[in-house]
């Protein structure tokens, strides 16, 4: 480089000074630019010339070569066709920072621009999406430009960001099956699951629990069905667990779930402090099985919130507000134009049923009505009520102490949410939630009695029309089966001592109540169908063994009367108040010893 300058050199000492500072400060980078050309011994290659070079690489390092992807980035990012056009290529180069084409790629992939200066990439398609190629190793690019992440996360379009917690910013997007680790933080984004769409232009927080849960969590939330019809409105937390089941709210703050009709108006509004499961349509019949929930549907609106204070607020069509049904553990409480006293504990789970001015209805499980105010109440009537209402059901709560003859014997395995499996907790839950098994089976081999075997503590509900088993459909009762739980985890064999206990104790209720072998059931028989339940997939992780199964098998090998413990008081939190205590006496009183002379029955 030759630098001219013009100066008579006897001129201004200062003048003088700041031009060769200037001259030698163009020469210095003149070097770099030089020496950052030269070094890189691709740097004078044209296109065409670079992907010969990886062409005729047999080894496959050539990619690898610092100097070689620095120049096919550079040339990338002034020309995206240099990857495009050359398919081998553009799978090699993914490659090194773990990306893929997707399986509807079909190998052939194109991205619309790539920024070497920052790594970002910009996919083509109609779900074009923006993402940084370091940050997701192990993801697949899709050929209409989704992102699918390895834990099957989906992203269909939008800016992706990592922050420094490794939490994910999506925005503009959309996102399917969120499996992330960590959280996504949506703006003026959606996430689709359980067949619905969830879409704020603030900012919404997904994250996955344990147990397979999603949580959403965020305020002015819109709900859309399947065909985008827009259903209600959440202001707080939305769950699914790996099932599908919806439930709204989660703790400490009030979630407020207000639907709407297909005009758009107000028809009610939900409010809710925990997690509470919500049943809609078909799925209402669901609610009466479960022992906190809501129910909703054209016709009616079960709320049963043993375990989550609800109020449901009605509003007549024009979105006036009518009145106003608080359901929690003291009774239920009501305002505006419903009438009524309250319900104690054990029976304040009800139906609201509401006309279609607004007015309202509740019938409680005991039969016990509270009545609404005008003349739409005529359209209110109980026979409209039962098609949702098990009626041997609501038997259950004011015999579930009488004896009844038993037909059945049905295992279960525990499933805690939040608390471990042990006999304490187990034992605890039940006499909280005013309902029980009879026996549990302790996974040292203890076989602890909370109610007697003929008495009907409501551990099952009714067999339901869809289930795994149909052979069962509308035969196995609380009235007419005896419960067994297994203390267990969902995803763990029982133990050899639980096997053999339980086996003694099968057989031992079989005798005595002479129930057949094949009467003897596991509950999974006895729940829904669904032949998509990732619990029985092996390759699955959420997969779960059948374990009461495991123990069915054993059944009638063993000998009555082993490791009988009496004392189940001991395991009760002694702040809790029962409203079912538990039987205290030995299962097998003073019949052990001729139980285990005679042998069992097989």
């Amino acid at each position: 480089m030759i630098i001219h300058l013009q100066q008579d050199m006897t001129g201004d000492p200062m003048r003088k000074k700041y031009l060769m500072m200037f001259a030698l400060a163009i020469m210095v980078l003149s070097v770099f630019v030089i020496a950052d050309s030269t070094d890189n011994p691709y740097a004078a290659d044209s296109n065409e010339d670079l992907v010969k070079r990886f062409n005729s690489d047999d080894t496959g390092d050539l990619i690898k070569n610092p100097d070689y992807l620095s120049e096919l980035e550079r040339r990338a990012t002034d020309d995206i066709s240099v990857l495009n056009n050359n398919p081998d290529l553009m799978n090699a180069w993914l490659d090194v920072y773990g990306l893929k084409p997707g399986f509807d790629a079909k190998g052939i992939l194109t991205i619309r621009s790539f920024n070497s200066a920052g790594g970002v990439v910009v996919t083509e398609g109609i779900y074009s999406t923006t993402f940084n190629i370091e940050d997701h190793p192990g993801a697949s690019i899709m050929g209409d430009g989704s992102l699918v992440l390895p834990d099957a996360t989906v992203i269909k379009a939008g800016n992706i960001k990592l922050d420094q917690d490794g939490d994910m910013i999506i925005t503009n997007g959309a996102v399917l099956n969120a499996n992330y680790e960590d959280k996504i933080i949506l703006v003026n984004s959606s996430i689709t699951v359980g067949g619905m769409t969830y879409h704020s232009e603030g900012e919404v927080i997904i994250t996955t629990l344990p147990l397979g849960y999603t949580l959403i969590h965020g305020e002015d939330i819109s709900e859309f069905d399947r065909d985008g019809v827009f259903k209600a409105k959440i202001n707080g937390s939305v769950t699914y667990d790996a099932w599908g089941t919806k439930g709204i709210g989660w703790g400490p703050e009030t979630t407020t779930y207000t639907l709407y009709d297909d005009k758009g108006l107000k028809m009610r509004e939900y409010a809710v402090d925990s997690l509470t499961p919500f049943y809609e349509g078909e799925d209402m019949s669901k609610c009466q099985y479960d022992w906190a929930c809501i129910a909703d549907s054209d016709d009616a609106v079960l709320v049963n919130p043993l375990e989550s204070p609800v109020s449901v607020t009605f509003f007549r069509p024009d979105g006036t507000k009518q009145g106003t049904a608080h359901f929690t553990d003291d009774g239920i409480r009501t305002e505006g134009n419903v009438m009524g006293s309250g319900a104690d504990r054990r029976h304040v789970a009800g139906f609201v049923h509401h006309a279609p001015r607004g007015y309202l209805h509740i019938i409680t499980k005991d039969g016990r009505h509270l009545y609404c105010q005008g003349d739409d109440c005529a359209m209110t009537g109980r026979e409209n009520v039962e098609p949702y209402m098990d009626k041997s059901r609501k038997d259950e709560f004011s015999e579930y102490k009488k004896t009844h003859e038993k037909d059945y014997i049905v295992l279960h395995n525990t499933q805690l949410h939040g608390d471990p499996s042990t006999a304490k907790n187990t034992i605890n839950y039940f006499a909280n939630k005013n309902f029980a098994v009879q026996y549990v089976v302790d996974t040292d081999g203890k076989i602890y009695e909370l109610t007697d075997s003929g008495a009907s503590p409501g551990g099952i509900g009714t067999s339901k029309k869809f289930i795994n088993n149909p052979d069962w459909y509308g035969k196995i009762k609380d009235l007419n089966s005896i419960s067994i739980e297994f203390v267990s985890s969902a995803t763990k064999d029982p133990t050899p001592e639980q096997i053999e206990a339980a086996s003694e104790l099968v057989s031992y209720l079989q005798k005595k109540h002479d129930i057949p072998t094949d009467n003897v059931v596991t509950h999974y028989e006895l729940t829904i169908y669904n032949p998509d339940d990732p619990r029985l997939d092996p390759e699955s992780p959420s997969y779960a063994p059948d374990t009461p199964g495991l123990a069915r098998k054993q059944v009638g090998k063993g000998k009555c009367g082993v490791n009988i413990h009496d004392n189940v008081e001991d395991l009760l939190d002694p702040a809790t108040e029962h409203a079912m205590p538990p039987d205290l006496s030995n299962i097998f009183g003073e019949d052990v010893a001729s139980c285990v002379e005679e042998g069992s029955s097989s």
